[in-house]
């Protein structure tokens, strides 16, 4: 189960212009009025962020081959997924919180956190469906936010990939983190999906972050994999 808590102040920075992205994408793609959809805004992060439903684009859905217009908005440099608890990943029970010297230096701490899940139990959660349609399948459709485009994918689509092994291999590090590294039909390997403990208030995050992780490995890998996607300018505003 998802209990989704407050983040740290970058963390909160990054939340506050998601929120203004999906304002923008609504004013292009919902037919309501602004004011309704300014009500609207979904800031539990529990369910969808925006629904299209303007006429001029409902052909995203049909073409796309979803059921609604029920959308997940990502954008900017990282792509946050979830930020809070992961019951899935681990026992907040029995959750420790201690340090290491680190692999590559061990002149210096890293901090790290251990729960009774083991590597098996994280694992299996990984590669099931009803994880991923928790924590990113928030919406049929997935739109992602860049270089002037939107770039739509069907959810299904995503997280089929998320799942396919030949294209996603887990790491379980000495920190507790899980890493999740995506390959692109040339070969090439990158790091794209990071697990990890936020100490600030004590929550974990789930998503393509640190770095530019979201705009320069994860909508690269999708726009490499999936040939089912719609692209739209970005209207002006």
């Amino acid at each position: 189960m998802a209990t989704h808590g407050m983040s740290s102040r970058k963390a909160s920075q990054v939340k506050r212009g998601g929120h203004l992205r999906e304002q923008i994408f609504s004013n292009q793609f919902s037919a309501e009025s602004m004011s309704t959809i300014n009500d609207e805004v979904n800031f539990s992060g529990a369910s969808s962020d925006c629904n299209i439903n303007h006429p001029d684009y409902l052909y995203i859905i049909h073409q796309l081959g979803a059921n609604t217009g029920a959308t997940s908005v990502k954008g900017g440099n990282t792509y946050q997924f979830h930020l809070g608890r992961l019951d899935e990943l681990v026992d907040k029970n029995s959750l420790k919180i201690f340090t290491l010297p680190s692999q590559n230096n061990p002149d210096k701490l890293e901090t790290c956190f251990r729960s009774d899940k083991t590597q098996e139990d994280q694992l299996n959660a990984l590669k099931s469906v009803s994880f991923w349609e928790n924590y990113l399948g928030k919406g049929e459709i997935l739109a992602i936010d860049a270089q002037g485009y939107w770039n739509f994918f069907l959810m299904k689509d995503v997280i089929n990939l998320i799942l396919n092994p030949n294209l996603v291999e887990w790491r379980f590090l000495q920190t507790g983190r899980i890493k999740g590294d995506v390959c692109f039909s040339n070969g090439k390997k990158r790091a794209c999906i990071t697990f990890e403990h936020r100490g600030e208030k004590n929550q974990f995050v789930l998503g393509a972050h640190g770095g530019k992780t979201g705009i320069n490995v994860l909508f690269p890998w999708l726009k490499d994999h999936l040939t089912r996607k719609i692209v739209v300018e970005k209207m002006l505003t």
